[in-house]
């Protein structure tokens, strides 16, 4: 779910500076959100966070240890149709971003895992201005949330509890219940997953959702799905400082219009 992995390679220590910038980590941008499974089925990417790092073999004192690495962002968000173009561009004129804007909304210690989507603790606004900046008519909707249930209030969850799933009023409007067999599929009327989520692992998590599904949603809901990636190389050579010596970061936001099953759309690269 979480392919392509982020693949470090072999990077001399007198290169280390220069490493960040001898790739663009937002190359394939596109192609980076299409998942396909073993029965050819295609999905495409709601959120993700894929981490890669090398450590120096012995660690010195006041260092953290870590050599380089690199890391994505995938944020799918909503806004209403016909906005995407003027959404994406607003963007790339701002040129400047907090993760924090798109990140999947956290609801921590409220409604029970199984009750959430039928008590009134699981309260979540589609549009809304998560940016205050953003124009009035380019509000959007994240419809992805984090779920988290504390260990202090579950003595058999020692490390508590976090899982990726969709908003309540995205389910509601996706037609989508959570499965039988956990909060990770996410299924329709006839038992067929839709919504898929891998539990965070290490580094590594991620959300996808049926590529048809989500082309029928756009098109009854009149919304267009709009893709962010934040993608960033760091380096640390010598690891003297807690600050990355050599780091590119690249921005891209990608206006992905719907047509059957089919991605079609632009990408805008912004760099931080």
């Amino acid at each position: 779910m979480s392919e392509p992995q982020i693949v470090l390679p072999e990077v001399a220590e007198e290169k280390l500076k220069e490493w960040p910038f001898t790739e663009d980590p937002t190359q394939e941008f596109s192609d980076k959100l299409v998942r396909v499974d073993e029965n050819k089925r295609r999905w495409l990417v709601l959120y993700e966070f894929n981490l890669a790092e090398a450590d120096y073999e012995k660690q010195r004192p006041g260092g953290h240890g870590k050599r380089f690495g690199e890391f994505r962002f995938f944020y799918c968000v909503f806004v209403k149709k016909g906005k995407a173009t003027h959404f994406t561009e607003y963007l790339a004129k701002e040129a400047s971003l907090s993760v924090n804007d798109f990140k999947p909304r956290e609801f921590t210690d409220d409604p029970f895992l199984r009750e959430a989507f039928w008590r009134d603790t699981w309260r979540s606004a589609k549009f809304d201005q998560h940016i205050w900046t953003v124009p009035p008519d380019c509000n959007f909707a994240i419809p992805v949330a984090q779920y988290h249930w504390e260990s202090h209030l579950d003595k058999t969850l020692p490390e508590g509890f976090t899982n990726y799933m969709p908003q309540k009023w995205f389910a509601k409007e996706l037609g989508v219940t959570m499965s039988p067999e956990g909060p990770q599929y996410w299924i329709d009327s006839a038992g067929n997953a839709v919504v898929q989520s891998q539990r965070p692992v290490g580094h590594q998590t991620a959300v996808v959702i049926d590529e048809a599904a989500l082309c029928q949603y756009a098109e009854k809901n009149q919304t267009e799905p709009v893709w962010i990636m934040i993608a960033e190389r760091s380096t640390w050579p010598g690891v003297s400082t807690m600050s990355p010596v050599g780091e590119g970061l690249k921005v891209r936001f990608g206006s992905i219009a719907m047509t059957g099953n089919k991605l079609a759309g632009t990408t805008i690269p912004t760099h931080n």
